[in-house]
């Protein structure tokens, strides 16, 4: 099955198993905002304060996303039924629809008590060493220069050619295939928009640990975990009224979010939560 149609019937076994709140918002930046991320999001939020984050900052959509989305149209209704835009060929579509099942996601996170690991940074779980040979789906500067300063071995996948280069015990390239040489991966949760996890997953077969992180995977970790992604990380709201201006003005949002890791062997699975959830 594609992933796009895993989540979706996930969402809705989600959706038919407990009441779910109704869209408040679509969170947009404000168009006059000054942008001071290398990419913007937006998000999806629920009627209790749940938020599904989503990326604007696509090829050929960013024109778009003020003259195209109709944001008020979604105001009270299911997000259940925006979620299905995640399976849409679309690619601002398959972004919104990605953020609708991160926020429903979160819902059920905290409706069923679950609570992912806030102390322990996804990085710290990867525990790198000079030893390793660690491959970077998506180009994270401030990682990069850390891992070089470490004197870690990289291998970048990176789609924009400026990118590309080559020096010692470094390296990026537009070639996935390099990553089956690596033991510990790093993918950016923007595979999930492009449609390219799948194919980057299988050349991850032979390493030891595999994370998927980014603001955009707070989405339900079970489709990446039957893939064979051991760690997730992700962005949660705490500050809903703080995330709300940061998101429109485009400010800086460390303060109005808490990151999280969680575990394939320590996570219960949304069935379970669903569980929980309901009684």
């Amino acid at each position: 099955m594609h992933i796009a149609e895993e989540f979706i019937e996930a969402v809705e076994r989600i959706a038919h198993g407990m009441e779910l709140p109704a869209i408040e918002e679509i969170i947009l930046p404000r168009p006059d905002s000054k942008q001071i991320h290398d990419a913007e999001f937006a998000a999806v939020s629920l009627g209790e304060g749940s938020m599904g984050f989503f990326y604007t900052l696509l090829e050929g959509t960013q024109h778009r996303l003020h003259a195209e989305l109709e944001v008020d149209a979604w105001r009270g209704r299911p997000p259940s039924l925006l979620a299905q835009q995640y399976g849409e060929p679309d690619p601002l579509a398959r972004s919104m629809g990605l953020g609708a099942i991160s926020a429903i996601t979160q819902y059920l996170f905290r409706r069923s008590g679950y609570v992912p690991d806030r102390e322990t940074n996804s990085m710290a779980r990867m525990a790198f060493s000079q030893a390793d040979h660690v491959g970077m789906v998506g180009y994270f500067p401030p990682l990069v220069e850390r891992l070089r300063g470490r004197g870690v071995r990289l291998s970048v996948i990176e789609k924009r050619a400026e990118f590309i280069a080559r020096e010692d015990r470094f390296q990026v390239t537009m070639d996935p295939r390099v990553l089956t040489g690596c033991n510990k991966i790093l993918c950016t949760a923007a595979t999930l928009l492009n449609d390219s996890l799948d194919e980057i997953l299988n050349h991850c077969v032979g390493a030891h640990r595999v994370a998927v992180i980014g603001p955009t995977a707070g989405c339900l970790p079970d489709p990446l975990f039957a893939r064979g992604v051991d760690v997730i990380g992700g962005s949660s709201v705490v500050d809903p009224p703080r995330m709300r201006q940061c998101l429109r003005e485009q400010l800086e949002w460390a303060d109005a979010v808490g990151k999280y890791t969680i575990e394939q062997d320590s996570y219960p699975g949304f069935e379970e939560l669903l569980l929980r959830a309901s009684r």
